[in-house]
């Protein structure tokens, strides 16, 4: 007996333990929208066993601050033994906008598989819900539900409803969705009017949404709202949206200035022409401060005497200039105009000693610091010559400069000298590179055949008989100038001056200390070079007058 009954409740165990796994945890839903007032089929047909009725049906938001909310609808099922008929649920809402029947929807939600209990495992009732509908801001949702196999044709059928309103944009829940923001629910126009003498300002901050904005200027007869309120119209401003995050206007006043407000009526995507208004009574008024504008001209004013007093005390340097060194004295700004511009010179020597290279950058000195001009030569370029060679560099030169000078030594054999000293004294004295004189000739031998090309052409020698018979035959139509006798010509020349104008010469040179010392380099440099060559006692008697013309020069 004892072992009969061990068995038995072994075998009860058992039995209790299947039955606890053949109640399923959770019952799946497969549901199907059908827009519009839809009939399930099963209205007209006749079924021997129903389900009972729904146990509860409610309906509320899904998202607290989201952007999309949506409308959460949840039922129980009745924990009956009817609930093993039960197949789908069936509901219907319609949804009611400022009073009009706007929309209705129809949602059939099948259960995948049969109830075989009337609770789940946790001994609760079996719940559902459905969470597609979108809420609107300040709709009415009425909403009903119902079982299906319904009830048999002729039968009262046992149904569920309810209704829910959703909030407005102002309530938190809301405010954050896509259809308030559009509408301007987190919009804060913060406001701010104050009168500015014969008008009111009116500042406030734009919105992202906001298209237009119209600023309307009214006086009423009482400071508060009230439903019988008169309000008298001003003025209005309409403003377009830009790029700026606040907007101002001005509005002209001429009435009473008490009790005035401003209504600031907004114009976005979501609302259009009935946005919500937000209002602001005039409670300031402002003195438009002048000190600015005072400031300004006492500004004004200090630059005017400051200028003054500058021009005054630089004609009072001028004056004691002139007074205390004459008219030797004369500014360089005081210069014309024509001498104030740099000119790009070419300077084409030919190849001989060290010591004619020395005078060559001499002269180039000379001309840069006492002529005002820009020098081009190929000592100073030697690198570039290399690059480009002697010829492409001489005709990229040549369109450069405004002057082309060919200098030549101050002795008529100067060639012949150089010819006659050895070649490795040569290969010590004279740079490697090809001679750009002669190259220069042949190169430029069209222009200086051309009339109108000979005023870009300068012949420079510092010696009378060099320049009279020591030059090609080519060169003998160019201009010809023999320093240091010509240099006041000669540099007014350079800079295409007039020679009928006062003596540039000495207005250049001898009471300027910086200009004299680069015409005593130039004239140490002659004297050098004459020195080293042969002389013969015509050339010593020459070269003995000219020293004596350059000293009375300086």
């Amino acid at each position: 007996m004892q072992v009969r009954y061990l068995f038995g409740t072994a075998l009860l165990l058992c039995v209790w333990s299947l039955r606890g796994r053949s109640v399923r945890a959770e019952q799946s839903l497969n549901c199907t929208l059908y827009e519009g007032l839809v009939n399930p089929p099963e209205m007209s047909q006749h079924h021997t066993l129903t389900p009972s009725d729904l146990h509860s049906l409610r309906a509320n938001i899904s998202a607290i601050q989201s952007e999309t909310p949506y409308l959460n609808v949840s039922w129980t099922v009745s924990g009956s033994g009817a609930i093993k008929e039960l197949k789908a649920t069936f509901l219907r809402l319609q949804i009611i906008k400022d009073g009009i029947d706007e929309r209705t929807f129809s949602v059939r939600c099948d259960y995948k598989e049969p109830f075989e209990n009337a609770s789940t495992p946790n001994g609760q009732l079996w719940k559902y819900y459905y969470d597609k509908f979108l809420v609107e801001p300040h709709t009415d949702y009425f909403i009903s539900a119902f079982n299906i196999p319904t009830a048999n044709p002729g039968d009262d059928a046992p149904s569920h409803t309810v209704s829910f309103t959703s909030p407005g944009c102002d309530k938190s829940i809301m405010k954050h969705s896509v259809r308030c923001i559009e509408r301007g629910s987190l919009w804060s126009p913060n406001i701010s009017a104050c009168i500015v003498e014969k008008n009111v300002e009116v500042n406030f901050t734009l919105y992202n949404y906001g298209t237009k904005y119209v600023v309307l200027l009214y006086n009423c007869s009482s400071t508060f709202p009230l439903p019988n309120r008169k309000c008298k119209y001003i003025g209005e401003s309409e403003i377009i949206k830009n790029n700026d995050s606040r907007a101002s206007v001005l509005l002209p006043i001429t009435t009473e200035r008490a009790h005035t407000r401003v209504s600031v009526i907004p114009f976005f995507p979501g609302c259009q022409n009935y946005c919500q208004r937000h209002q602001k009574l005039v409670d300031c008024i402002r003195v438009k401060d002048s000190r600015p504008t005072e400031l300004v001209a006492r500004t004004k004013i200090l630059i005017i005497l400051f200028t003054l007093l500058f021009t005054v005390c630089g004609l009072a340097v001028a004056v004691f200039c002139i007074w205390k060194h004459g008219q030797l004295m004369t500014p360089v700004w005081m210069y014309p105009s024509g001498l104030q511009r740099d000119v790009k010179v070419l300077v084409v020597y030919p190849e001989e000693s060290l010591i004619f290279q020395k005078t060559v950058l001499s002269f180039a000195d000379f001309l840069h610091n006492y002529c005002n001009a820009d020098v081009i030569l190929d000592l100073w370029q030697k690198r570039r010559v290399a690059e480009v060679g002697p010829v492409q560099w001489l005709v990229t030169q040549k369109e450069a400069a405004d002057k082309i000078i060919f200098l030549s030594s101050s002795s008529r054999k100067s060639h012949e000298i150089s010819s006659s000293i050895p070649n490795k004294t040569s290969h010590k004295d004279v740079d490697s590179s090809e001679n750009i004189f002669p190259l220069a000739l042949n190169l430029f031998c069209c222009d200086l055949l051309n009339p109108s090309c000979l005023s870009k052409y300068m012949v420079v020698s510092f010696s009378e008989m060099t320049l009279k018979s020591g030059f090609p035959n080519v060169l003998q139509t160019c201009s010809k100038y023999c320093l240091l006798e010509d240099i006041d010509n000669f540099c007014k020349d350079l800079h295409n001056v007039s020679r009928n104008q006062e003596s540039l010469g000495k207005k250049l040179a001898p009471n300027i200390k910086k200009n004299v010392k680069y015409l005593q380099k130039l004239q140490k440099a002659v004297l050098e070079q004459k020195q080293w060559q042969p002389r013969s006692p015509d050339s010593m008697a020459a070269e003995h007058g000219e020293k004596e013309q350059l000293v009375a020069f300086i």
